[in-house]
């Protein structure tokens, strides 16, 4: 795996903050960081007429959303005074839900996102799921809420294996120092 450095790396740093979380390997259903880290990107390789990227369910996607670079007047480099970094999650509600109502599976699916937020704030600033490389320091989450797929827009079996399962998506932004 190729591990990225410098100034833009903050999304491959917070692909293993994620991968180090209990509730996303859950929500993946996965069990190690190598498999964890394959379900989430910070590329997707094919795009919608809408020019969005298009992934395998359940997924995530983590993206520099800004980044604000400071510099002198002669142009070097002064600091990053401000990054925001977003995180798509595209998940199925687990089969023990799957037959509640939408707004019974739209709870459980905020829970989900709450202990998510929960447990990256608790890692964020330490740990080392990779040799030599901390965990970043997040703060100020905003979570955007989460919307389920209507039925008539899920994906191909490719990108979608259990169509009988509800499938939501939604949207973490967090301020990265």
């Amino acid at each position: 795996m190729y591990t990225p450095v410098g100034m833009f790396s903050t999304p491959h740093s917070m692909r293993l903050l994620l991968a180090d979380c209990p509730i996303v390997r859950e929500l993946l259903g996965t069990t190690d960081l190598d498999e964890t880290l394959a379900k989430i990107t910070t590329y997707g390789e094919a795009v919608t007429d809408e020019n969005a990227p298009v992934l395998s369910c359940p997924s995530i996607m983590v993206s520099d959303s800004e980044v604000h670079i400071s510099t002198d007047e002669l142009g070097t480099l002064m600091e990053i005074p401000q990054r925001t970094i977003e995180t798509w999650v595209d998940l199925y509600v687990s089969e023990t839900y799957g037959n509640d109502s939408h707004t019974d599976q739209h709870g459980w699916v905020n829970e989900q996102f709450g202990t998510l937020v929960e447990q990256v704030l608790a890692r964020q600033g330490r740990g080392e799921p990779v040799a030599g490389r901390t965990h970043l320091s997040v703060s100020n989450p905003v979570y955007y809420g989460c919307e389920r797929r209507p039925d008539d827009m899920r994906a191909d079996e490719r990108l979608d294996p259990f169509p009988e399962l509800s499938r939501w998506f939604g949207l973490l932004v967090w301020e990265v120092r």
